[in-house]
């Protein structure tokens, strides 16, 4: 059995976001939680920001300009009859995502009551149907990647899924299966409770791939990684 690395695969080069220090999480915390300067300009400017997270204008500037390139916050110019015109910051929705959700949380509350109004079964089955319409989503955007003719390629277009989904994945292949290794689940702590969510990855990987994967390991069993097989054609 061989581990095949991204470079065996040719995977095309991710656009890599920056990693925020702490005074660029500051700057985004308080954008996200100060109220808009009163004018029709929402935001604010740099010396307003410069106050609050104790930082120099100069390293607030540099900071933002880092953060509007990536998305992380947007700028609006104001004109003035006066003087220089007056440049606001206010937070992208893109940064919204950085900051901690109890998704986890949330969705494990909302199994337990969908179970108990409509039991194991059919919770199950909705589960099920919302992988494939999650998978159906991804093909329908990734089309020409997932109707390649080769089971090779669809695995490299599922890893590539699973890298951006956050999964960490590995492939490895011995003569007559392809394995596919996952060293993160992204709900865990709702899996541990309620295993049934597998359901909808199931049914993601089954779509991409195109064929019945084989479940081999799974995290929630406190194995090392989520594990599926898949017989070579």
């Amino acid at each position: 059995m061989k581990i095949r690395s991204k470079k065996f695969f040719e995977f095309e080069e991710k656009t890599v976001s920056i990693t925020l220090n702490q005074s660029q999480k500051k700057i985004l915390e308080f954008l996200l939680i100060s109220p808009s300067t009163e004018n029709e300009y929402s935001g604010k400017t740099i010396i307003e920001i410069a106050d609050a997270v104790d930082l120099s204008s100069n390293a607030i500037r540099n900071y933002l300009i880092k953060l509007e390139k990536e998305n992380y916050v947007v700028s609006r110019t104001q004109k003035r009859d006066v003087g220089r015109p007056v440049v606001f910051y206010s937070i992208h929705s893109n940064s919204l995502e950085l900051f901690p959700k109890a998704y986890a949380e949330f969705a494990a509350s909302l199994i337990t009551e969908i179970k108990k109004e409509l039991g194991e079964s059919r919770t199950r089955k909705i589960l099920s149907e919302v992988g494939k319409t999650i998978s159906k989503e991804i093909r329908i955007t990734s089309s020409d990647e997932t109707d390649q003719s080769t089971l090779e390629q669809r695995i490299i277009t599922l890893v590539k899924i699973f890298e951006e989904y956050g999964k960490y994945p590995t492939v490895l292949e011995d003569e007559e299966y392809y394995y596919i290794r996952n060293s993160n689940c992204l709900l865990f702590s709702v899996v541990k409770e309620h295993s049934i969510v597998c359901e909808a990855d199931f049914n993601i990987v089954k779509s991409i791939l195109q064929s019945h994967p084989e479940k081999q390991e799974c995290l929630k069993n406190e194995d090392s990684y989520c594990q599926y097989r898949i017989k070579k054609e």
